[in-house]
């Protein structure tokens, strides 16, 4: 694992692919490898086309903040979804991750870690707002 999460962070314009079958810890990396962007500064991007892998990899952020993550807490990681409605999927009364239903929500340009399909970030105003990446 902390040879995944160095070679992430020593990338520069340049893919990774992991992959593997279900429950190998591939969102386990990815959360710490995120985390850590964050822990440099970097504002990251996590894509997919279901909303659900995005919950998922979101979730798995907001968990590692509680159990494991001495240098970032929930008070200053900011994470962010842009989601398509009020039911979106999350556990009733969750807090720690906005939830935007609207492309002009300030937490999507402000947060350390913002989620969304292909279509919120191909907008134009999204263009070159990220430091990271991560397609799942």
């Amino acid at each position: 694992m902390a040879g995944t999460i160095a070679a992430v962070g020593a990338m520069g314009g340049s893919v990774l692919p992991i992959q593997g079958p279900p429950c190998t810890g591939k969102t386990f990396v990815t959360v710490r490898a995120i985390l850590s962007l964050v822990r440099k500064g970097h504002r990251v991007g996590v894509a997919s086309n279901s909303h659900e892998a995005i919950r998922n990899v979101l979730m798995g952020c907001l968990l590692a903040l509680e159990d494991d993550d001495p240098d970032i807490t929930l008070e200053n990681a900011e994470l962010a979804h842009k989601v398509s409605g009020e039911d979106d999927g999350y556990p009733e009364g969750l807090t720690g991750i906005t939830r935007a239903t609207s492309n002009d929500d300030p937490a999507l340009t402000e947060a350390h870690v913002v989620g969304g399909t292909a279509f919120f970030f191909s907008r134009q105003e999204f263009e070159q707002t990220l430091d990271w990446l991560f397609v799942d």
